[in-house]
């Protein structure tokens, strides 16, 4: 039986895939198979992964569709319990697989998503996350992450749900989510669709919990994209996370005006991609509003 299904996104990953894939071939675990989807890269990265073609499944996309999409084409090619995304410049622990299976063995059947322990590589001992956080003003974070890993998260815990860099979720509840666009919504295309995994998983009443056992190495923005446009798809995307999942009420409007009214000043007096974040945010207003039909009305039952 395939515990896990190990589902790698590569984009211009020359400088990190082998040791990704090296350190997930290194395990101590032995019931994986890795998938890799690569988003049409432009460097080596395809040249390096033709070199573990007999011991990894490859799908080459003639075009980058995203994070969220070639997700989507690697579950569809995969026959595992778990899925494990995992980004190409992650590099797994030694034991990683197998506490994670330990753990697996002992939980609840609706827990559907599990978080492990993201340290950053360039940083010695500092978390990179632990896990995903969504505040009161709807503004999203990694639990812990630039803090100094001194034990404070080495407690099972509950938390919303994993950082997708390398987060688990059980085939179960991936088809029980699954709408006519995927598992993952393609509409991200990269950032925040982790997020959107876990409210709509959480709103049908999978659970999701840290694993502080499985430990890994995230080297973060391994991909190299520039600042300012990362900061536009982290804008863009948290108003779809938003329209798609979020009730508005009282509480809703009174924090869109203390924070986003004034952030929004600050986007276009500092992202030149603001203008396109708002457009694009526009445009996909009617099948983001179908989407939200579904998720909240049908299911009946609020975040």
């Amino acid at each position: 039986m395939i515990r896990f299904s190990i589902i790698i996104i590569s984009y211009n990953s020359e400088r990190h895939i082998k040791k990704c894939l090296d350190s997930i071939l290194k395990q101590d675990f032995f019931g994986y198979e890795i998938i890799l989807v690569d988003n049409a890269s432009g460097d080596r990265t395809r040249e390096i992964i033709n070199e573990y073609k007999t011991r990894i499944r490859i799908k080459n996309n003639d075009e980058n569709t995203g994070f969220p999409e070639a997700v989507n084409i690697g579950i569809a090619m995969s026959g595992g319990e778990y899925i494990l995304t995992l980004n190409p410049d992650v590099i797994l622990s030694g034991n990683f697989l197998s506490e994670a299976s330990k753990r697996i063995n002992k939980l609840d059947k609706k827990v559907g998503m599990l978080g492990v322990k993201m340290l950053r590589t360039d940083s010695e001992n500092i978390i990179d996350s632990t896990g995903l956080i969504l505040t009161k003003s709807f503004r999203f974070f990694d639990r812990g992450s630039g803090e100094k890993d001194s034990g404070q998260y080495d407690k099972d815990v509950a938390i919303l749900g994993p950082c997708a860099a390398a987060g688990i979720y059980k085939r179960d509840m991936l088809e029980d989510i699954k709408t006519a666009g995927g598992y993952f919504d393609k509409d991200f295309f990269y950032l925040i669709e982790d997020f959107d995994i876990a409210l709509r998983a959480g709103r049908k009443g999978w659970k999701a919990l840290y694993l502080p056992e499985a430990v890994c190495y995230h080297l973060r923005n391994g991909s190299d994209m520039n600042n300012e446009y990362r900061q536009y798809l982290s804008f863009r995307n948290r108003y779809f996370l938003m329209i798609k999942n979020i009730k508005i009420d009282a509480r809703f409007l009174f924090y869109f005006a203390v924070y986003d009214i004034p952030r929004l000043f600050f986007m276009f007096l500092k992202n030149k991609y603001t203008a396109k974040a708002l457009k694009e945010t526009w445009r996909s207003l009617p099948g983001l509003l179908k989407k939200r039909k579904y998720i909240i009305n049908d299911i009946q039952k609020d975040i």
